[in-house]
């Protein structure tokens, strides 16, 4: 198992933002995107997995999620260039739409570039997950 995650106590409230809220989790890892799925699905969101930036567009497309959940390190595009493709579209096509960056890089420098690029949070790995769940709620409450 990947020590992406630091697992922490649950926050019990996460459940009432996260009942119907469809999640898009964009990871290479794809241990990394189960993971996630299955700790988000516990309060009951809906979360699909996308490994590539091509990947994610599309499916982006069909669900217009409610939240975006990226790594900002993978080969080829990377979640700076998903991001602002994303946020090159219209509020109609989900340009606007709340977003979360996970990196390992821990420097200023890289949070920064994530903040600037459009993603309203950057968290370092390994994740908290009780900080994911505080910056969903934030996004999304």
């Amino acid at each position: 198992m990947r020590k992406d995650f630091e697992m922490t106590l649950s926050n019990p409230l996460a459940e009432e933002y996260f009942k119907e809220l469809q999640i898009l989790v964009v990871d290479d890892a794809i241990d990394s995107v189960e993971l996630l799925s299955i700790y988000l699905s516990q309060y009951g969101a809906a979360v699909t997995g996308a490994t590539s930036v091509a990947d994610a567009i599309a499916k982006f497309d069909q669900l217009q999620p409610h939240l975006l959940i990226a790594d900002i390190g993978f080969p080829g595009e990377d979640g700076w260039s998903l991001i602002h493709r994303i946020r090159a579209r219209s509020p109609q096509q989900g340009g606007l739409v709340p977003a979360i960056a996970v990196t390992a890089y821990a420097q200023k420098e890289a949070r920064f570039r994530s903040l600037q690029a459009g993603f309203q949070y950057c968290l370092t790995k390994p994740i908290n997950l009780d900080e994911l769940l505080t910056a969903i709620c934030s996004l999304t409450g």
